[in-house]
């Protein structure tokens, strides 16, 4: 596949300049070494920082074209074609400073902080003409940062990696920035660099209600749990990982629902019409055997109909089920599942036979209305497996990518999804 040919001016006259820099100096926002997705962090990727997941976006952003069937993965057939248009749309989503003497542009990236936690960083410096000194702004207000200036670099690119540790001392209502500024040897200061980080206070965070109900199965006999209590542990620990990038955190409660029990109408339900026999066990079946509605529908109904589950009419639901679970292919064969939601968007999710902490989350988010970053219904399409991002499939690439991040146009679509914090 040949690189794409990026082009200002497709998509708008020009990309959304907020002011130049001047001084003959760069500082860049990176991840530290061991960013684990502990703070929400976005910039737009220019496969610098030599990370898995860190490619060049203008080589893989654009749309899946050809044949689509949505009953199999959406890349299935699909051909992927570079489109400039969407590299500059994307763009759109920061504010971009011209670098006027490299003819280039400075995409300032955006992290969330809540108050009382800290973000390190890696910074990527290019120094053309040495400057007197090269210093923070920022408002003490909110912020304290383990240093005041950088240190003193000769010409060319240097990583510091590691060098800045911001920790947010309050909330504050309105994004504030983080600023680089290059002292000249005449006294003149020039900006050299900015991070945004969004405003983290009351009105700007939100709640992700959630049960995770434990669904109790007998369909190979005896009694199944769903889920295990330090499985619960281990799922809420990750989800909020991620939602709390976007100021979101999981508000969890844990249910159960019995349906093992043969003699329970539901049961022979669940047992007759979305289950599939193999030559080992039965497993469950995303789909009804014949018609009607599917798995985490019934599921749903079923939940719903207790009447001590009515406050949870519109939480979030992750059905486990603690059985392996597959759907027919039209070939005949199966295809695994590790879980699914019931739709993008919707409230229901079903997780099978223990499943991976990316798994769990991956589906929440479709819950909430986030697309996978390959597919083109999401607000930008990527080629598939070439992102760090949890919608991606990336741990399926060679080498695996672990997934560590949400985009910045994710966080509002979960901020949209989700309730004021109480």
């Amino acid at each position: 596949m040949a690189a794409a040919k990026i082009k200002f001016g497709t998509y708008a006259a020009t990309p959304p300049v907020f002011k130049p820099i001047e001084a003959k100096a760069i500082v860049q926002f990176r991840t530290h070494s061991a960013y684990h997705g502990e703070f929400g962090f976005d910039w737009m990727r220019m496969g610098d920082t030599g990370k898995l997941g860190d490619t060049w976006y203008a080589k893989i952003i654009g749309e899946y074209e050809g044949l689509w069937d949505f009953n199999k993965e959406e890349y299935e057939g699909g051909l992927f074609e570079i489109k400039d248009w969407a590299y500059q749309k994307l763009m759109h989503e920061f504010k971009v400073m011209a670098i006027t003497w490299k003819k280039d542009f400075y995409i300032i990236p955006i992290a969330t902080i809540y108050p009382k936690r800290s973000a390190e960083f890696t910074l990527k410096v290019e120094i053309e003409e040495e400057p007197e000194e090269i210093s923070y702004q920022f408002d003490t207000t909110f912020f304290s940062l383990n240093k005041t200036t950088i240190p003193s670099l000769a010409k060319g690119k240097h990583q510091l990696t590691n060098e800045l540790k911001i920790t947010c001392l309050k909330e504050f209502a309105v994004t504030q920035n983080i600023d680089v500024i290059a002292k000249s040897s005449n006294g003149k200061k020039h900006l050299v660099g900015r991070l945004k980080i969004k405003a983290n206070d009351k009105a700007s965070r939100r709640q992700a209600n959630i049960v995770f109900v434990n669904v109790i199965t007998s369909i190979n006999g005896g009694k199944t749990k769903g889920i295990l209590d330090a499985d619960k542990i281990k799922q809420k620990e990750y989800l909020t990982k991620f939602l709390q990038q976007a100021l979101v955190t999981p508000h969890i409660v844990n249910e159960k629902l019995d349906l093992w029990e043969t003699k329970k109408t539901s049961t022979q339900t669940l047992n007759k019409n979305y289950t599939i026999a193999t030559k080992r066990r039965k497993i469950f079946n995303k789909y009804h055997n014949t018609s009607g509605e599917n798995l985490t529908q019934f599921l749903a109904k079923e939940f719903n109909s207790i009447p001590a589950n009515a406050p949870y009419k519109e939480y979030y639901k992750v059905f486990f089920m603690g059985e392996y679970g597959a759907r027919k292919k039209s070939n005949g064969g199966l295809q695994p599942l590790g879980g699914h939601a019931n739709g993008i968007p919707s409230k229901e999710c079903v997780m099978y036979f223990n499943p991976k902490e990316f798994v769990v989350t991956h589906e929440l988010l479709h819950c909430m209305g986030v697309f996978h970053s390959f597919n083109n219904n999401s607000n930008y399409t990527f080629l598939r497996g070439k992102t760090d991002n949890i919608m991606d499939y990336s741990h399926l690439s060679t080498p695996k990518i672990p997934q560590l991040s949400t985009w910045q146009w994710q966080w509002k679509i979960l901020t949209d999804a989700n309730e004021n914090e109480p």
